[in-house]
């Protein structure tokens, strides 16, 4: 029987392919010039785009008025270079004002950027090269000009003060009194928080950009769920290590707490995290309507808060990346730490928020120099001494002592008066070190101790 059957046949495989086929032909889609300019155009931001087209039209009305023509994209360097050099000087607003620092450095950056992207691709950078030497240093000469004559007009993002910090917070603008509300704090917490930039990708945020997670103690925090490019990285995109976490001792300005109940009530059609409030709070179903909430309502988020709730200063939205570094720079955190939650990669971005002086420290230095060029000798705002008066025996021991209930306190308007006739001359010596603990006198204090 083993001789009779047939031998198995082996597998064979047919290993040609058909290059001609359909999947041939489109496994590589063929893209155009055209489209692969869009896709190099992708990597600038839609602000950053409105910048360039801007600083092209600028210069482009200005040759026009000088009978220039408008044509400067094929200038040789050395033409281009004396073209900026009086584009700059001249370079004026609508309302015929010159242009402020930002502005002027604002034109330079768009065209230099105009010029790099395709079309045309050059391969100078105006801003640095030699060829433009003359022009750039005609730029700084105007800017240092402005700074002497006071007309520096630019503004600098101010850190919101500790006072307007909690106004807002006792304010009813936010929190859970409507829909408005409850999406202003939740705005706020998340900018605040993580630090972010002014109004960049805020339109871009979505339910599952965020994610609730426990700690090990079972405590939430909110992580971001997402890595997002910036105007700091360009090239990179990046991810902050700044985490949300519960404040379980305050429930009602908890930052996860609202965000979890704010997520729970957005409309289930939209995927946008921030979406159109309903103007009252419904009896039941989602808060907010079936539609994103705008590009430019984002963007004057806070501006519109400080108006609310009656604030010092008109905020901005990038006031609040402000407050988040000088908080941190305040409470101790060094800049490294501050750097890996607002995401900056140069260290002399963040200093530029933290150097400056706090409106708190400022009136402390005012009232410490006022006080050493007047006729009292006063402690500082901060401080209060207790000077005893007249020491009464001791009904113990029949010793010299300081009654404290008969204490005088001493303030930054006590008269000198007052404090020549502080007698002292009787103090015991085990008690003259804790005296005038945690004062700070600014004459000088003679003690006389009993031998």
């Amino acid at each position: 029987m083993a001789e009779d059957t047939p031998p198995t046949p082996k597998p064979t495989f047919d290993l040609q392919f058909d290059m001609d086929g359909p999947e041939a032909s489109e496994r590589f889609k063929k893209v155009s010039d055209e489209e692969l300019e869009k896709i190099e155009e992708a990597r600038n931001e839609k602000a950053t785009m409105n910048q360039t087209t801007w600083a092209v039209k600028v210069l482009k009305d200005w040759m026009k008025q000088r009978g220039q023509g408008e044509n400067f994209e094929d200038r040789t360097s050395a033409q281009l270079n004396s073209l900026l050099r009086s584009f700059y000087a001249e370079a004026r607003t609508r309302s015929g004002k010159p242009y402020s620092k930002p502005a002027l450095i604002s034109l330079r950056s768009g065209l230099n950027r105009y010029l790099r992207n395709p079309p045309f691709h050059r391969q100078f950078t105006i801003m640095t090269d030699k060829e433009f030497t003359s022009s750039n240093q005609l730029l700084l000469g105007l800017i240092k000009k402005m700074k002497r004559e006071g007309c520096d007009r630019s503004k600098h993002h101010q850190p919101i003060v500790e006072e307007d910090l909690i106004k807002l917070r006792q304010s009813t603008v936010m929190g859970y009194a409507s829909p408005a509300a409850l999406q202003k704090k939740v705005y706020f917490d998340i900018s605040y928080q993580f630090g972010r930039r002014g109004r960049e990708g805020l339109r871009q945020l979505t339910k599952s950009s965020f994610t609730v997670k426990s700690d090990p103690k079972g405590l939430k925090y909110v992580t971001p769920n997402f890595r997002e490019a910036e105007k700091n990285h360009a090239n990179d995109d990046y991810q902050t290590h700044a985490t949300m976490h519960e404040t379980p001792e305050d429930t009602e300005n908890c930052p996860v707490c609202s965000f979890m109940f704010y997520t729970s009530k957005l409309h289930p059609g939209h995927d946008a995290l921030f979406q159109r409030p309903k103007p009252d709070i419904p009896k039941q179903g989602p808060w907010y309507n079936n539609a994103p909430v705008g590009s430019k309502t984002l963007g004057k988020m806070m501006s519109d808060l400080s108006q609310s709730a009656g604030l010092s200063n008109r905020y901005t939205n990038h006031c609040v990346r402000a407050t988040t570094c000088v908080q941190l720079d305040r409470a101790g955190y060094d800049t490294q730490q501050i750097m890996a939650i607002t995401g900056h990669k140069n260290e002399a971005s963040v200093r530029s928020y933290t150097a400056r002086m706090h409106p708190e420290r400022a009136r402390n230095i005012s009232h410490t120099l006022s006080s050493m060029s007047t006729a009292s000798p006063t402690l500082t705002p901060t401080q209060h001494a207790t000077v005893p008066r007249e020491p009464q025996p001791s009904q113990a021991t029949g010793a010299i002592g300081i009654q404290r209930s008969e204490a005088m306190e001493i303030t930054p308007t006590a008269t000198a008066a007052v404090m020549s006739t502080a007698s002292l001359h009787a103090v015991p010596p085990s008690q003259a070190p804790v005296l005038f603990s945690g004062c700070i006198f600014h004459r000088n204090v003679t003690v006389h101790l009993p031998k």
